[in-house]
């Protein structure tokens, strides 16, 4: 990681975090890395004779080995699916806090809903308002200012912001003396305007710069500055710090993986989709670690504020729209009451942001009764409908008494296809309740009158 010294490098305590105390290995924090100059060259290792499995140091390495694999085992056996989606419902209200925005109280302000509005697909109301409030309150001495303004004219589309007087700023934000903040903010300006990227300046710039300010922030700010660099340029150290920061990352009751705040968690999550695209490589973020930043993120879909509200629709985009890790989501849709007059139980299978996946072939891994453990049901098929993202399945044709049951799901995509990018496909979970009808047919009403006495 930049900033710490060469010889040295982290252990990833965060892949043992799931893992049983007594198979975690015990070594240090920081162990020393082996010199370049003692690698065995690829075309010697070809020339050296097959090990001896029988010699003592050889068996040490196969134990490695079968912890290794012990514990990838049980990592993947603790997948999630995520708790929660950011529904149609959800959605629309955020809309509706984004447009609530006009009048803009700032050029940050504006950025924020618009390109709110955008991430959700919806229509920019008054466009060409907006477009004249960010050239006529961008603050060409500050670059975040100018940064806002650059990002919200693209997001509207046909709106032209001249830097005029802060071509000036813009100039000095790029020097090897920039903060890493302010960098991102003058090269995503440039990206913006459309204006010709030095990437190997750049570079020189992003390494000092992260030679002062390694911090998450600082770190997730550089995976978006390497994101825009030249095709040619070799980004592999930038790419290489998203395993660094998400080790950073705290787990909280197993389910959720959050940094010091929303920001740091969005600002990270985008940085990182968006440089693996560029790459075209799944980005160093375990299956379990992208449902534990989805959870996180969508813990604070309940935000009254337009930034955080960004924020929250930018992360879930990030895994909504790449091709490497996509969160898969199962949920109860309508009430979890079945009974014969309503028998279908009907599950919501999509994204975190209540999209499609496709389409899949769904079933219930098994139907347990909450009370007796007892299995009423398995290997269940669900069947499709008209909404691509609801399927169903009649309950009652098990003959459920009237109590809770746990569903367990899996889903696949259709025709055995492979897909690889879908994470969570067995691991959904619901609780429905069976309800029946009792009839009353003979009812006898006694009344009667008898003495009380009260004795103080």
């Amino acid at each position: 990681m930049i900033g710490r010294p060469t010889d040295w490098y982290p252990v990833k305590t965060s892949l043992y975090q799931n893992v049983p105390a007594f198979l975690r290995p015990k070594r240090p924090r920081f162990l020393p890395e082996r010199p370049r100059s003692q690698n065995v060259p690829s075309t010697a290792a070809k020339k050296l004779p097959f090990p001896n499995a029988n010699s003592p140091k050889n068996r040490n390495n196969m134990n490695v080995g079968i912890f290794f694999a012990v514990a990838t085992l049980l990592a993947s056996c603790l997948a999630l699916s995520p708790t929660d989606t950011l529904s149609l419902d959800d959605q629309a209200r955020l809309k509706q806090l984004f447009e609530q925005a006009i009048p803009f109280q700032s050029v940050g302000h504006a950025h924020y809903a618009i390109l709110g509005l955008s991430t959700l697909g919806a229509t920019i109301p008054k466009a060409q308002d907006a477009c004249s409030y960010l050239k006529s309150n961008i603050d060409t001495s500050d670059i975040q200012s100018i940064y806002h303004a650059a990002s919200a004219a693209k997001a509207l589309g046909n709106c032209k912001i001249a830097l005029g007087a802060g071509q000036e700023t813009l100039t000095a934000s790029l020097s090897e003396s920039a903060e890493v903040a302010d960098l991102f903010f003058a090269v995503s300006t440039q990206s913006a305007l459309g204006l010709p990227i030095k990437s190997a300046d750049i570079v020189k710039a992003l390494d000092t710069g992260l030679k002062r300010d390694d911090s998450i922030l600082g770190t997730s700010y550089a995976l978006h500055i390497a994101s825009q660099l030249s095709k040619e340029t070799n980004v592999d150290k930038y790419f290489e710090l998203i395993e660094d920061i998400v080790a950073q990352a705290d787990t909280i009751d197993d389910k959720y993986l959050q940094f010091d705040n929303l920001q740091q968690a969005s600002v990270f999550i985008t940085g990182a989709y968006t440089l693996a695209t560029k790459v075209n490589k799944k980005p160093l973020i375990t299956d379990e670690q992208a449902v534990q930043l989805a959870n996180y993120i969508l813990t604070r879909k309940a935000t009254q504020t337009i930034r955080n509200a960004y924020l929250v629709v930018a992360a879930l985009k990030s895994f909504s729209g790449n091709t490497f890790q996509v969160p898969v989501a199962f949920s109860l849709s309508g009430s979890m009451a079945i009974s014969k007059e309503e028998p279908f139980v009907k599950i919501g299978v999509s994204d975190v942001m209540s999209k499609s996946l496709g389409k899949l072939t769904v079933k219930a891994s098994s139907v347990v009764g909450r009370e007796d453990d007892e299995t009423l049901a398995s290997n269940q098929a669900f069947a499709a409908t008209k909404d691509e993202t609801i399927y169903q399945l009649d309950l009652m044709k098990s003959k459920p008494s009237p109590g809770f049951y746990i569903i367990q799901l899996a889903a696949a995509a259709a025709g055995g296809k492979p897909a690889p990018h879908l994470i969570g496909l067995t691991d959904g979970e619901v609780t429905v309740k069976v309800t029946t009808q009792v009839s009353i047919s003979n009812v006898e009403i006694s009344v009667v009158d008898r003495e009380q006495s009260i004795t103080a």
